[in-house]
């Protein structure tokens, strides 16, 4: 597949692709100054592919924390909401008063997923999808997914037990708790200027933010995002391209 001849076909060049290439869903805008165009939550592994217009464009991207998305609103007013949230009062929060994992939005009804810190894929109809609850459900997939069984991984029920378990409790507090560290001393917005989107169509890639050391007991490091410019060839073939925001819609493959 080659991004390029889909948008010739349309009548169209030039253009630039935004690959995700690290573990967590971003929020991607271009800006003059002020952002112009955007789209939010674009998964990992997942491409922003837009054709603006023969214009020098800054590429920006920083993680999702769902309430930090742009709007239209915020692209009329000229305002760019990045700032990260606190960790949420204390992981009881999610268990407690009556809140449920599903009501903060990190389990989605859906058939299959994949956790995208680990690529262990769960199928059932109640999974965690990191894109839904932002980084933080980075964060509880790969604790979750360090304490699942490969019996466990596609029973439903099981799953279910084990997110309410106190262990598991203890170790996601823990894990977002370092998260949050590791957020906080990260430069979380990477910009690029200076791309033409006129010519030949473009490649960047987002790399780096927070990490998690090997293992169930590995801490959590900082590490700044960035954008670098890279080869159409490393893109991979099977990357999907969205589209639009609202409704989510993807380029044709």
């Amino acid at each position: 597949m080659k991004i390029k001849k889909d948008y010739n076909l349309m009548g169209n060049s030039g253009g630039v692709t935004i690959l995700n290439g690290t573990n967590y869903p971003l929020n991607i805008y271009l800006s003059m100054g002020a952002p112009h165009h955007y789209c939010n939550c674009v998964k990992p592994k997942e491409a922003f592919t837009i054709h603006p217009g023969a214009v020098w464009y800054t590429v920006n991207a920083y993680l999702d924390f769902k309430e930090n998305r742009m709007t239209d609103g915020k692209v009329a007013k000229g305002v760019a909401l990045i700032a990260i949230p606190s960790v949420i009062a204390g992981v009881g929060a999610l268990f407690t008063g009556g809140a449920s994992l599903a009501a903060m939005g990190m389990i989605a009804g859906v058939e299959t997923s994949v956790f995208a810190m680990t690529g262990v894929a769960v199928t059932s109809t109640l999974l965690v999808d990191a894109a839904v609850a932002g980084a933080y459900g980075t964060v509880f997939a790969g604790v979750l997914t360090g304490f699942l069984t490969n019996e466990a991984s596609s029973d439903p029920e099981a799953i279910m037990q084990l997110a309410y378990s106190p262990d598991f409790q203890a170790e996601f507090q823990r894990n977002l708790e370092e998260f949050q560290e590791a957020a906080n001393n990260s430069k979380l917005l990477a910009s690029k200027k200076g791309v033409y989107c006129g010519g030949d169509h473009k490649y960047l890639k987002v790399f780096g933010g927070p990490y998690k050391e090997e293992g169930r007991d590995g801490r959590w490091k900082s590490q700044d995002l960035g954008i670098k410019t890279i080869c159409e060839d490393l893109v991979p073939r099977e990357t999907k391209r969205r589209k639009k925001n609202d409704p989510v819609t993807y380029w044709d493959a």
